[in-house]
């Protein structure tokens, strides 16, 4: 099956008719995009990762999940209890036009 995915996971950006188009949203507030009439959401292609310093705890026991998606197919994984999301990792498949996706937590620990 040959279908479009829609990844509102990390979104950064849109393209649309090969053009960049502003932030979609606004910090903190509820994020819709809509196309105009008579086109479709084409492309996903950047994203951008914030990191910030969590002064209380440290990484401990961290590991990459295996791939959470197949192409073509939905994502759907959570971080497991009482662990933080520390790194993503895909790759792109140019004939499926997808990427494949897996995640790095860790552990919270305040044995620093």
């Amino acid at each position: 099956m040959n279908r479009p995915n829609f990844y509102i996971l990390l979104l950064a950006g849109v393209l649309v008719n090969g053009q960049a188009l502003r932030w979609q949203n606004e910090l903190d507030l509820p994020l819709q995009f809509n196309c105009p009439s008579r086109q479709s959401i084409s492309h996903i292609k950047r994203w951008r990762f914030f990191c910030c310093r969590v002064n209380s705890y440290c990484n401990q026991d961290c590991q990459w999940t295996p791939y959470v998606n197949y192409f073509d197919e939905l994502i759907s994984w959570k971080v497991p209890s009482l662990n933080y999301l520390v790194g993503a990792g895909s790759y792109h498949s140019n004939p499926h036009e997808d990427r494949r996706w897996r995640y790095q937590y860790c552990t919270r620990t305040k044995n620093c």
